[in-house]
């Protein structure tokens, strides 16, 4: 075997636990100490290059998917598509299930803030809503809307183009409607085009769950003489061939 290089045995999950137990006990005992026990980033250069690549794992900008998207990482794409698999399938879940404004303080308080940024950033646009996963888009018809995915973007784009009169989540297409676990929502189709021939609706999506398909039966059933059109990717064809008109 060459020198410097060693074969490591596989630990057992029991050797993990010893050897964990062990350390919990050193450190409680003061037989050993954190490297970094009495150092900040004032004084320990290696203090401060950990918290600067914190910072910046926090912004977002010191991950591996740093603006990536599933159209230009394989990675990413992959996370994607296996995330939505788990969740459809009930392996993953997301830490708020079960949980509600009224009986989690964690989510009344970052409700309220959400609620109060989207009055604000609808307002006047200064505070961007969702998370700044999209654009402000500045419609000719439907005047300053906040488009989240490319999808809305590429149809808001289009009904402009074709000169049809739409809104971007209408107030007045408001559904209530009830999730697999029997919990209430409030749903708002993407877009509403009104004032032609035809009065319609299309939301736009990437993935659709079981959830979505809950979601439009509610709206065909407040609304059963408003067409809803579910646009999927394989779908865009139709809005990428006029893109240029």
């Amino acid at each position: 075997m060459p020198k410097g290089v060693y074969k490591h045995k596989k630990l057992s999950k029991e050797t993990i636990r010893k050897i964990t137990e062990k350390l919990k006990e050193s450190y409680v005992t003061g037989k050993s100490r954190p490297w970094a026990k009495g150092l900040t980033k004032e004084t320990d250069e290696r203090v401060y290059k950990m918290s600067e690549s914190v910072s910046l794992s926090k912004k977002g900008e010191g991950s591996w998917q740093y603006g990536q998207t599933k159209d230009t990482s394989k990675g990413v794409k992959r996370y994607i598509e296996q995330a939505e698999k788990d969740y459809e399938s009930g392996k993953r879940k997301c830490w708020t299930t079960g949980l509600t404004k009224e009986n989690d303080e964690r989510l009344n308080k970052s409700g309220k803030k959400i609620s109060k940024s989207r009055k604000i950033g609808s307002a006047n646009g200064t505070i961007i809503p969702y998370g700044g996963r999209g654009i402000w888009y500045v419609s000719s018809i439907a005047g300053k809307v906040y488009l989240r995915m490319s999808y809305e973007q590429l149809v808001g784009s289009c009904l402009d183009r074709w000169k049809a009169n739409w809104k971007y989540q209408d107030p007045e297409m408001r559904v209530c409607w009830m999730d697999k676990n029997r919990e209430s929502h409030t749903y708002y189709v993407d877009f509403h085009i009104f004032g032609g021939a035809i009065e319609y609706c299309i939301e736009t999506k990437g993935f659709i769950s079981e959830n979505d398909l809950l979601k439009w039966k509610a709206f065909e059933e407040k609304f059963p003489n408003i067409p809803l059109l579910i646009i999927t990717g394989e779908d865009l064809w139709m809005f990428k061939e006029n893109k240029d008109e």
